[in-house]
């Protein structure tokens, strides 16, 4: 098989010549095509994506930003999630992202939607960009494309606002850093740190991560392979990593300093290997990789799911990366100099990361600086995927070249084993029609499961099996075909694209349009701030079981999210402007005290003490599917898909969201805990703090009022009178960037009852103001600011100053 063609003094991936600029256009154009059959149905307004992160995260998310926004306040705070939460600090948020500010001007549903097949269609081009710059020819680029942009773990990011753009840039950060060892130039070097800004800024410091890995290892790669001085190459690339990663750092700063600075003192920074190995690859589930959902979507035992997804929904719901690319990427392992055989180590090595807890490599991964602040080792399998595409693509490239007599005879046999795998597989489909009891201890159902799962393994024999035909008839052809290429590409692509479509499916748009009944019966609050509710929701598992009805025509998995937003799973009240409560600290800027808490009122035994935490943070409502939790009074119930009946009820006396009062000091935190379970507690006139002190004594009542003289999402104002001095304490979480002043004098802010804000007030009438200043806000302004300056000096335009000298004329001899 021949080289593709290439200087080799440029190392191991090298620049094509420049293609008919009429290939491009068409492999363009059948990447728009291919992005449209993917998405097009929610882009028209057909359907709408709700799945996962979607309906209970972003669009929570996103209303809620907008509620902040037309606030006059900066998007630093979100009282709307949890009990207050950093906004800014959160990537999730995306707020300095540029497609992220579209949705100022268009309509959330319609706009996610665009988001999703925009960044497909942008990732799609990339990773073709990306495979002209590797050599790769034009149809072998399309493929590169396409197995990406189709495959199971990218399609299944769909449903993760952060990590679905994040990832979409992962070509393009890899095709800057080719650009730049090209040209080795100091605007080239400062486009790479552009794009990995992006990519940060998109929101997924996972992907981030993975691709710095990814292309160190292609720096140390293009200093090993690529001939000529070492020394002098290293320079070149120590001068591309630095120039690069500091403008991805100052570009970026407006991001990770905030996160950095509440990270430190949040869960995140302080968690336990176990978590960060949640949700690692089970080797079983391997499979699914050639074979579409074959473990992922049978109906396996409760005991068989929580040991192969410890519990839960698979994080990627497809692991598909195409069982017709497997010949092919075998045949890419014969690409030039190597570049297969590459590929295939860095897959299998992102695989090997990927399965966590099941292997080694994970637990080398998390030594890595940053590493550990990540979740997951799924994760891994994106890039994983995007080598193999990479690795097919090439394979298709192979195919398309003239092939030696050896060369035809290794297709031949190359295809002869596709057959030979294909009627295994087909043995084995209908084996399990025959006797769906193997599939006993593992699933239920086992008529339909042992179905499901034939059918799944007939597709990916029948994709293998024409894959190895059209080897064999390449092998008898010395010369290439176009028809025969046309024909793999199409069958890899085709492959992906089948299964794909069913990766994200979209719900009615009358879903997102959907408001909860019981919204008629809770009341704003008087003061302004939102009302809090906190939802006394079952496990995942149990609640399942409890969706009986839904409405005429819909899926089940509509009916299910419809319910979760009747019974205001959180943080899905943030959509309609309720206030949260303690729902666990799913985004890792908490303190541990906020999942303590979380814990606590969700612990049949905790008593008096779960009441009293739902009254210390100022929780107005539970809504809940049982009769009277915490011994609380129904106010009112409203019809839902579940078996009962979604109920309310108020919280006695909960403390107001602004109030006064004095102050406990205990030695220890476990003190803490035990006053506030005790019966004489007086939540909304007494809290606890941990300080110096000699015992645990009551607080005595405190006379005085408090009045909200202005409020936003990130700034308080108090009217206060004092009889004698005491604390003024707000009910928002007391993170990193709280201040207060009274009367314009900084004053500390301390933490009551180990959650909320608190400020010594001295006797007398006073103004207080509690305000949040995102910690690292304005320094990243102001490094971002210096990094655009800097990339705008690079690229402005230089002309000459010397001025143009005179030609002299030509003469033309007479005849």
């Amino acid at each position: 098989m021949t080289a593709a063609a290439g200087d080799p003094a440029r190392g191991l991936i090298r620049p094509s010549a420049a293609p008919p600029r009429r290939h491009d256009a068409a492999a363009l154009l059948a990447l728009a095509l291919l992005t449209a059959v993917l998405f097009g149905r929610a882009v028209a307004g057909r359907g709408v994506f709700f799945q996962r992160d979607v309906q209970t995260y972003w669009r929570p998310q996103v209303d809620s930003l907008m509620r902040i926004l037309a606030q006059g306040a900066p998007p630093v705070w979100n009282p709307y999630f949890e009990v207050g939460l950093p906004l800014l600090a959160d990537p999730g948020y995306q707020v300095y992202y540029p497609p992220q500010w579209v949705n100022l001007l268009v309509l959330p549903d319609r706009f996610y939607a665009l988001f999703v097949a925009g960044h497909g269609l942008f990732t799609a081009v990339g990773a073709y960009a990306l495979g002209r710059r590797w050599g790769l020819r034009w149809w072998a680029a399309f493929a590169f494309g396409a197995a990406w942009l189709s495959s199971g773990p990218y399609l299944s990011l769909v449903s993760n606002n952060a990590h679905m753009p994040g990832s979409a840039w992962i070509p393009w950060v890899l095709l800057a850093l080719e650009r730049a060892l090209h040209l080795r130039t100091a605007r080239a070097a400062a486009l790479v740190g552009a794009a990995a800004a992006l990519q940060l800024l998109a929101g997924s410091g996972d992907m981030a991560l993975m691709t710095a890995g990814l292309a160190a290892a292609r720096l140390a790669l293009w200093l090993l392979r690529a001939p000529g001085p070492r020394r002098d190459r290293a320079a070149v690339a120590a001068r591309i990593a630095l120039a690069g990663g500091t403008c991805a750092l100052a570009l970026s700063a407006p991001l990770w300093l905030p996160t950095l600075a509440i990270v430190r003192s949040g869960g995140r920074a302080h968690m336990d290997p176990s978590l960060n190995a949640y949700w690692s690859v089970h080797p079983a589930t391997l499979v699914d990789l050639f074979v579409p959902g074959a473990v992922s979507t049978l109906p396996l035992t409760p005991a068989t799911r929580e040991e192969l997804f410890e519990g839960r929904e698979p994080f990627l719901p497809s692991l598909y990366v195409g069982m017709a690319a497997v010949p092919f990427a075998l045949l890419g392992l014969r690409a030039s100099r190597a570049r297969g055989l590459l590929l295939m180590a860095l897959a299998l090595a992102l695989v090997a990361t990927a399965v966590g807890r099941y292997g080694w490599l994970y637990g080398w991964v998390l030594e890595v600086p940053g590493a550990s602040l990540f979740r997951y080792p799924i994760k891994y399998l994106l890039p994983a995927t995007l080598a193999w595409a990479a690795l097919a693509a090439f394979g298709l490239g192979v195919f398309g070249e003239d092939w030696t007599p050896r060369a035809c005879r290794t297709a031949r046999i190359s295809g002869a084993l596709a057959l030979l795998g294909a009627a295994a597989l087909a043995g084995f489909a209908w084996a399990l029609l025959r006797s769906p009891d193997v599939l006993a201890g593992i699933a239920v159902d086992l008529p339909t499961a042992a179905a499901g799962l034939s059918a799944r393994v007939a597709h990916s024999g029948t994709a293998v099996a024409l894959a190895g035909v059209l080897l064999i008839a390449r092998s008898f052809l010395p010369r290439p075909r176009p028809a025969l290429t046309a024909a793999a590409v199409l069958l890899v692509a085709g492959d992906l694209l089948l299964t794909g479509r069913g990766v994200n499916p979209t719900a009615p748009p009358e879903l997102m349009a959907h408001e909860p009944a019981l919204l008629r019966f809770i009341p704003p609050r008087p003061d302004g701030f939102p009302t809090r509710v906190f939802a006394k929701v079952d496990d995942a598992r149990s609640l399942n079981r409890r969706v009986v009805r839904g409405p005429a025509g819909w899926d089940r998995e509509w009916s299910w999210a419809l319910g979760l937003q009747d019974l205001l799973s959180p943080p899905t009240g943030a959509r309609w402007g309720l206030g949260g409560a303690y729902d666990g600290d799913f985004t890792g800027l908490g303190p541990a005290t906020l999942s303590a808490y979380s814990a606590v009122v969700r612990d049949p035994r905790a008593g008096r003490l779960a009441l009293n935490l739902l009254r210390v943070g100022g929780i107005d409502y539970v809504v809940s599917l049982e009769p009277s939790p915490y011994g609380l009074r129904e106010v009112a119930s409203a019809e839902s898909v579940y078996e009962s009946p979604v109920r309310l009820f108020p919280v006695p006396e909960p403390a107001p969201r602004a109030y006064l009062a004095r102050a406990s000091m205990v030695p220890h935190p476990a003190l803490v805990w035990e006053r506030m379970s005790d019966p004489s507690f007086e939540p909304g006139k007494e809290i606890v703090m941990v300080g110096d002190a000699r015992e645990a004594t009551p607080a005595p009542p405190l006379e005085g009022r408090v009045a909200v003289a202005s409020r936003r999402a990130d700034r308080v104002e108090l009217d206060v009178a004092l009889a004698a001095s005491g604390h003024a304490v707000l009910t928002e979480m007391h993170a990193p960037g709280w201040t207060a002043a009274v009367d314009g004098a900084a004053v500390p802010v301390e933490t009551a009852n180990l959650l909320f804000c608190a400020a010594a007030v001295p006797a007398g009438r006073h103004r207080v103001v509690f305000e949040y200043h995102a910690p690292g806000a304005r320094a990243g302004l102001v490094a971002a600011a210096g990094g655009l300056a800097t990339l705008a000096a690079l690229f402005v335009p230089r002309t000459s100053r010397r001025l143009p000298t005179r030609q002299p004329s030509a003469t033309i001899a007479a005849s």
